[in-house]
């Protein structure tokens, strides 16, 4: 990606493809699909900066379905904060299922099966962790903080969010649980 040659670290979202790169001077060096947001809930397309990062994030909104435990967010990158009267809104790239169409509340979900078989005890090998590399891969030569740890000016890393998801047919508009198929499920195919 020739717009990064001169960043050490740098992350693209292409939203039109659910797709994250990880560069390092323009040289890609981590690639991965992504979920992105809901129509309405999406983060908006611009450059933004990660200047938080937190292991075992959980979000203050949303718990898991038919559960009272909040959403876990685990080995998460907080890239953005709006501050409102009633309330701040942060957006996070964290690991989740990543379903293959528009999904979060606004956050960028990456694969993390550890924590799905931790929630949801399947896949009983998880392989996929994807949160995790760019969490590990963000922190660099740094110490893993295992809590909130804000990240100083030189620490932190770009991001550039573009491109807009494809279009969904109108009943998947809501935002998909988090769950785990087994694995006899076939495409399209719903619990």
């Amino acid at each position: 990606y020739p717009e990064a040659e001169q960043e050490p670290r740098f992350i693209l979202i292409d939203q039109n493809e659910m797709f994250l790169g990880a560069y390092e001077f323009g040289k890609l060096v981590l690639s991965t699909p992504v979920a992105v947001g809901i129509e309405g809930m999406r983060l908006k397309n611009g450059s933004y900066e990660i200047d938080a990062v937190d292991r075992r994030h959980e979000s203050s909104l949303y718990k898991v379905e038919g559960t009272d435990r909040y959403y876990p967010m685990h080995y998460a990158l907080r890239l953005f904060v709006e501050k409102h009267e009633e309330g701040w809104t942060t957006y996070w790239l964290h690991g989740r299922d990543i379903p293959g169409y528009p999904a979060s509340h606004g956050c960028i979900g990456l694969y993390d099966e550890e924590m799905q078989k931790e929630y949801y005890h399947a896949p009983s090998h998880p392989i996929l962790m994807d949160a995790k590399k760019l969490y590990l891969w963000v922190l660099g030569e740094e110490e893993d903080p295992q809590t909130l740890h804000h990240l100083s000016k030189s620490e932190s890393v770009k991001v550039l969010i573009m491109g807009e998801p494809p279009a969904l047919p109108v009943t998947n508009t809501a935002v998909a649980p988090m769950r785990v198929l087994p694995a006899s499920a076939k495409p399209g195919q719903h619990p």
